[in-house]
C-alpha cells in the first residue's frame, strides 16, 4: 500500500541518504511493482500514489578552450600526455582509453578512426593469483561506436606509438605485450589511480580549477 512506500522513503531520509539515492529508491520501487502489476500478481502500483522527489543533478565544472590548452602545455612530457589529449578531443571514458588497442585504431591522416570495442575494468577484489583487471565489451550498442579523428589526433597517436616502441626497447626483459595504446612502463594496463594522481598534480601545477578526470568528458562536450 502507499503507506508502505512512505515507510521506506522516510527510512531513507532518517538515514540521511542523499536526494539522488532517494529518487533511485523510488524509481526502483516503481519498476518493481510495475512488474508485479504486469504479471497480474498485484492490481495496482502503490508507488504511483503521487510520490515525488525533486533532485537536480549538480552542474559539472568544465574548462574553457584556453584552460584546456594550458593543461595540455603542462602535460607535455608526461607519460599520459597523449592519453589526456585523446580524452579531451574525443570524450572517451577512462576504461575505454585504458583498454584501447592498436588494432582498434586507424591512423590514415584523412580517414583516421578509433573503434570502441572493449574497455578495461580494474577489480577491487580479484581472485588470488589472477590479474587485477579484465577486458570487457561495452555494456550497450550505443557504447560500441566508431570515432572519427583528425590529422592532429592521428599525429599524436603516431607519436604515442613511437613512445611505446621506445619504452618496449628499454624494458625488453620486463615487457608484457597487450597491444595497448596506453600501457604502463612495462606494457601492462595502466592503474587508473596512478593516472588520476598525475592528472591532479598537473592540474594544480597549471593553476587550473580542479575537476575530476571524468569531467574531461563534459569539457569535451562543451568545447
Amino acid at each position: 500500500r502507499p503507506e508502505h512506500i512512505d515507510v521506506i522513503l522516510n527510512g531513507a531520509k532518517a538515514k540521511n541518504l542523499g536526494l539522488r539515492t532517494q529518487k533511485y529508491i523510488l524509481s526502483t520501487l516503481h519498476k518493481f511493482f510495475a512488474y508485479l502489476v504486469a504479471r497480474r500478481i498485484m492490481t495496482h502500483n502503490p508507488a504511483n500514489a503521487g510520490f515525488k522527489i525533486k533532485y537536480d543533478a549538480p552542474t559539472r565544472p568544465t574548462w574553457t578552450r584556453d584552460q584546456t590548452q594550458v593543461f595540455l602545455t603542462a602535460a607535455e612530457g608526461s607519460w599520459f600526455e597523449h592519453l589526456y589529449y585523446l580524452a579531451l578531443v574525443t570524450g572517451m571514458r577512462e576504461g575505454e582509453l585504458l583498454g584501447l588497442l592498436w588494432s582498434d585504431v586507424g591512423l590514415d591522416e584523412m580517414n583516421g578512426f578509433i573503434s570502441i570495442n572493449h574497455q578495461l575494468q580494474w577489480l577491487d577484489h580479484p581472485k588470488e593469483g589472477e590479474p587485477r583487471y579484465i577486458f570487457k565489451t561495452p555494456k550497450t550498442d550505443k557504447s560500441r561506436r566508431l570515432i572519427p579523428i583528425g590529422p592532429e589526433t592521428v599525429k599524436r597517436l603516431k607519436q604515442q606509438r613511437q613512445k611505446v616502441t621506445m619504452q618496449k626497447m628499454i624494458n625488453a626483459a620486463k615487457w608484457q605485450e597487450h597491444d595497448l595504446v596506453f600501457p604502463n612502463l612495462v606494457g601492462n594496463p595502466i592503474d587508473p589511480n596512478n593516472m588520476i594522481k598525475d592528472f591532479r598534480k598537473l592540474t594544480e601545477k597549471a593553476g587550473l580549477p580542479i575537476i575530476r578526470f571524468h569531467d574531461i568528458r563534459h569539457t569535451c562536450a562543451t568545447l
